[in-house]
């Protein structure tokens, strides 16, 4: 098919034109026949292979040179990927010259700051007469061997008390009986998941408020059974005083008191964590009808092992109760089987001991920085505001204060204060009290439990190493440099290890060294060592025990027993 010399000629570049040139000429001189200048149809749109006299010529070659050449050059994507590359490699050498200065500066603006300068409460109120109007608070942790009775006991307080409505333990009662295990509704009212009910074992720690016509309480119902002593190290930290449940009938006693039960282990650490007042609850004396020799007996044991362990006899109290029945668990009881004891029942106990302790922590609550020792982290309702519960171990707090958080150093403000299962908004929290704080302006993701929030102005340091005054306890294995062990402090738990040995000192006289070139240690020793956390990604904040003594305290545990507990001292 010939073009039409009408039609407009599309444009070339310089290259077509020689080439096209060539083609005509080698076309003319070849003097092709009219059978070769008309192709077939089919031939048409086929490539055209021009004979070898062709590919002989010097135009040809020229052209096939120059052809060469320019796909030497590269492409223009080639040249646009180039350009792409060359701005992104200079972009990768600025970033890298970026001064340090201005790194730390930007990574300054992302991280949350400690305040310097306290904020005032919303609506300020007179914290002495605050206190002169209100009901005293004691928070009381249940302890004892496993099936001693513990939550069945506290369950009968709370239904005496009103606490629990009549339908409620009807309830429970039918669930109890559906299973086999009728007697066991009352311990329901603390045991509330599926695994305790079923084992017939409190598992975790479990809490609940309630209040006399004169005093307000929190009960802390720790587990009894050895493998959840973790648990039960949380519960007795938080604690003011605890109740020891022991279970009076025959033989019972001598199975929970013996070296694999755990009336001596949760009272070991009981002294250990600070608590300071004992009430021991004699408890299932009806097993026995209220035989007075056998609570005589029982108590001479207990009496001799507190006395070991550092209790003084005006720190401990006993009642003989039973929690099944009710007999002088809230109210006195008058039965003639039990004429011999004329003292107060657990509950009327447990108020006197919380005036007691209400009326030491006076200028504590008045005069000392604020502490409160995280121990849940609710919710987060919305952006930068979180909700935590938790205990005040130190001063006052009230809404419209500011607080630093430790170990993430970030300062929130409080925004409302709740106590009471965060049923009842308060004015203010003190310490000793249970309280769920809402904060505003926290970086919530990283505060966690075990945490600790405290005044601005309070430092708390925070690191992996920590030097400790401590006693160990029976240990079937010495303590070395290097020695794995389980690491509690309130509610935090962390594997750790010994990393050094510095003395022995005197049981009686800790300023007293004994030996300073120490290798190891043995059982019921007391000494000063060094510790560090196996875990290095989450640092945990301490006071030592001349900041307060309380929160200072730690508890060692290893192969399922404890081995030694003290304070840290740096």
């Amino acid at each position: 098919m010939r073009g039409n010399a009408n039609h407009p000629t599309p444009p070339q570049n310089n290259d077509s034109l020689v080439l096209a040139t060539i083609v005509m000429k080698q076309f003319a001189s070849d003097k092709p026949s009219k059978e070769l200048q008309k192709r077939n149809y089919d031939e048409m749109f086929a490539p055209y292979y021009p004979p070898a006299s062709f590919s002989n010529t010097n135009s040809v070659k020229a052209a096939k040179t120059k052809a060469v050449e320019n796909f030497k050059k590269p492409s223009p994507d080639d040249i646009v990927l180039e350009a792409q590359s060359k701005a992104l490699d200079n972009v990768t050498e600025n970033v890298s010259k970026l001064k340090v200065q201005e790194e730390k500066q930007a990574k300054q603006q992302s991280q949350p700051k400690l305040a310097t300068k306290p904020t005032k409460p919303t609506d300020p109120i007179d914290i002495q007469n605050y206190l002169s109007k209100g009901k005293p608070h004691c928070s009381f942790v249940v302890i004892g061997h496993v099936d001693s009775g513990k939550s069945t006991l506290m369950g009968r307080v709370l239904y005496d008390l009103g606490v629990v409505d009549i339908s409620h333990l009807r309830k429970l009662k039918r669930e109890s009986e559906i299973v086999g295990k009728s007697s066991f509704h009352l311990a329901w009212i603390m045991d509330q998941t599926p695994e305790e009910r079923e084992r017939g074992v409190t598992v975790s720690v479990c809490t609940n408020d309630f209040e006399t016509p004169s005093t307000r309480f929190t009960i802390v119902d720790a587990p009894g059974h050895r493998d959840f002593v973790p648990n039960a190290i949380a519960g007795i930290s938080e604690a003011d005083a605890a109740v020891l449940s022991i279970d009076c009938g025959t033989d019972a006693f001598e199975s929970g008191f013996n070296l694999d039960g755990q009336t001596k282990e949760h009272t070991l650490l009981a002294r250990s964590l600070g608590v300071g007042h004992i009430i021991v609850a004699m408890n299932k004396m009806d097993t026995v009808d209220w035989y007075q020799e056998r609570f005589e007996q029982i108590r001479r044991e207990l009496s001799s092992f507190f006395e070991t362990i550092g209790y003084r006899p005006e720190q401990i109290s006993w009642i003989p109760c039973s929690g099944l029945t009710g007999a002088n668990v809230v109210k006195r009881t008058t039965h003639e089987m039990q004429n011999w004891y004329q003292g107060r029942s657990l509950v009327e106990e447990l108020e006197y001991k919380a005036e007691q302790i209400e009326k030491s922590y006076q200028e504590d609550i008045i005069n000392a920085p604020f502490l409160f020792s995280i121990t849940e982290v609710i919710s987060v309702n919305k952006n930068e505001e979180v909700v935590v519960s938790g205990k005040v171990e130190s001063g006052s707090i009230q809404p419209g204060e500011t607080l630093n958080i430790f170990p993430s150093e970030q300062s929130v403000v409080v925004n409302r204060i709740t106590i009471d299962n965060n049923e009842r908004k308060v004015p203010v929290a003190t310490k000793g009290d249970f309280a769920v704080l809402r904060l505003r302006n926290a970086f919530a993701e990283i505060i966690e439990a075990g945490d600790l929030a405290a005044s601005v102005g309070v430092e708390i340091p925070v690191r992996n190493t920590l030097k400790v005054q401590a006693l160990t306890f029976q240990m079937s294995r010495p303590l070395l440099p290097g020695t794995p062990f389980m690491f509690f402090k309130g509610v935090n738990e962390q594997p750790a290890r010994v990393s050094k040995l510095n003395s022995i000192i005197d049981k009686q006289d800790p300023s007293k060294i004994i030996k300073k070139k120490v290798k190891h240690l043995g059982s019921n020793q007391a000494a000063i060592f060094e510790i560090e956390l196996v875990e290095k990604e989450r640092w945990i904040p301490f006071l030592t025990s001349t900041q307060n003594r309380r929160m200072s305290r730690i508890v060692m545990r290893k192969e399922g027993r404890t081995i030694a507990a003290g304070t840290i001292i740096e």
